[in-house]
């Protein structure tokens, strides 16, 4: 007997999956089989099955979906385990999906709830997959994920043998998904856009035109999105917010690319690793990070609005959200290019979080969360995180019990394009680099020591380099202290975040 389900999708391990290697090629091909397989083959396969008549697709993209399909039980389940094998046959067994379903009779937020659960609970009945790794003389690993070698494979000047996910990877990795569409967004021609995508991640490290060799990995996630969601009662409303959503996360990144990002040394000093859903992941040369990151933050706030206007369920956004449109919080960290990609995507996890902490803590109403900007600088590959690091070596106690935190992250976007700025004009303006040091590190000698050689700096130098110093103090609450801010934060001092940006900014 046919009835109308709700079938809900979604692929655990995308993160293991994508950064299974450090390889640019290999990265950007599992992102490419995701958003693929999403998008497109999984849609297509559900509408082949049961018609448009029968079979409707609210969303699919950023590694999940929703599908209300009129059928019996059975076949809907069957169809799924069928895609299961699909997915596992195209990504080498390596990624699995898990879906859940409900009936519809009791409406679309009970049925949605109930899905979810269902999904749950598989995630929780097969939370990894067993794999038995196999060590013997006789067989060679593979030189990417060190499982067992099956294929040799030739990608540019470089020739490797590769286990089967892997070669995959490298297979997709090779085409030109994002990229193409990133080149289509500029109106530039596909085919020499295409020439200016770099394969590995040292050619972006060598685009950075401040310090040659830095790079920067900017993580992106949607503020609020999970309570907004919860308040969604119609699939017609659930599908103009998932759409708004995934085109703004797009269309934001190609924006913000376009704008922060030049062409260097024949190369768009960019990779897109994952994007979709209301999720980012790029990397890119050092010293456009923090001006990509700011400049995409405004750019989906900006476009979900716009959006919203134009969309059947209006009320129902600015209801919750009054004028404005949805946010999104970042994290980014700055590193060597030859930096293990995993530490760098584990560290731009956990700033993340730290943004996105921040903006709950400064909310407006329920629902609308202003956008924050965290940042961090990755000197040693000790260093493995970012709380661990910044407690160390970025956090001191004055003889009183004050404590002391020598940055002042995370930014709000106008915060943190006033860094920007500022640190511009604090290299502009031409004062020496063994000043600008001495005034980097004159707060690692305490509240008083910090405050007087900042001083002595500031005392000898000249009206021009004093008028810059002064006038970032005062931007950022560090005056009179000077370099110090006292707030409900405690006591912090933007003088090393503007001192360490000032090394990655061009004038």
């Amino acid at each position: 007997m046919e009835t109308r389900y709700l079938v809900v999708i979604d692929f655990p391990g995308i993160k293991q999956f994508v950064f299974g290697s450090d390889r640019l090629v290999e990265i950007r091909g599992a992102s490419s089989i995701l958003d693929k397989l999403n998008r497109e083959r999984i849609p297509g396969v559900v509408k082949e099955r049961f018609g448009s008549n029968k079979s409707q697709c609210i969303f699919a993209g950023g590694g999940a979906g929703q599908f209300i399909i009129d059928s019996d039980a059975e076949s809907i389940h069957d169809l799924f385990e069928e895609i299961q094998a699909i997915v596992r046959r195209e990504t080498g067994g390596a990624m699995r999906l898990i879906y859940g379903i409900a009936d519809l009779k009791d409406g679309y937020l009970h049925a949605l709830t109930s899905a979810i659960g269902n999904l749950d609970i598989k995630k929780r009945e097969f939370p990894f997959d067993i794999e038995t790794n196999i060590h013997s003389g006789y067989l060679q690993e593979c030189k990417s994920c060190s499982g067992t070698a099956a294929k040799r494979t030739t990608f540019g000047d470089e020739s490797r043998l590769l286990c089967p996910v892997c070669s995959i990877k490298e297979d997709w990795g090779k085409e030109q998904e994002l990229w193409d569409e990133f080149g289509r967004f500029t109106g530039e021609d596909v085919k020499e856009f295409r020439k200016k995508r770099p394969n590995v991640f040292d050619k972006i490290g060598k685009c950075c035109n401040a310090k040659q060799g830095f790079a920067a990995l900017v993580y992106g996630d949607g503020n609020s999105m999970g309570r907004f969601v919860r308040e969604i009662d119609s699939a017609e409303t659930f599908k103009e917010f998932s759409s708004l959503v995934d085109s703004s996360v797009r269309d934001a990144c190609y924006e913000a690319l376009e704008k922060n990002c030049p062409e260097r040394n024949g190369y768009i000093p960019a990779a897109i690793l994952l994007l979709g859903g209301d999720d980012v992941m790029v990397y890119l040369a050092a010293d456009t990070a923090l001006g990509f990151a700011s400049c995409f933050a405004r750019a989906f706030e900006r476009l979900t609005r716009e959006r919203i206007e134009k969309s059947s369920s209006r009320e129902f956004f600015e209801k919750r959200l009054g004028k404005k449109g949805f946010t999104i919080s970042l994290g980014a960290v700055i590193a060597k290019s030859h930096t293990p990609i995993s530490l760098m995507v584990s560290q731009a996890g956990e700033l993340l979080a730290s943004a996105k902490e921040k903006g709950y803590r400064n909310k407006d109403g329920k629902y609308y969360t202003p956008a924050f900007i965290d940042f961090h600088f990755l000197n040693k590959f000790n260093q493995v995180s970012v709380e661990d690091c910044r407690r160390k070596n970025l956090t001191m106690v004055t003889p009183k019990g004050e404590k002391i935190r020598l940055f002042m992250g995370p930014y709000s976007i106008e915060d943190t394009e006033c860094l920007i700025k500022s640190a511009r004009a604090l290299k502009k303006s031409g004062l020496p680099s063994s000043r600008l040091h001495k005034l980097g590190s004159s707060p690692f000698n305490g509240k008083v020591n910090g405050s007087l050689e900042t001083l002595e700096v500031y005392g000898r130098s000249q009206k021009s380099h004093q008028t810059v110093i002064l006038d970032t103090m005062k931007k950022f609450g560090c005056f009179p202290l000077m370099p110090w801010k006292q707030g409900d934060d405690g006591i912090t001092t933007v003088m090393v975040d503007l001192v360490e940006i000032s090394g990655f900014v061009q004038v």
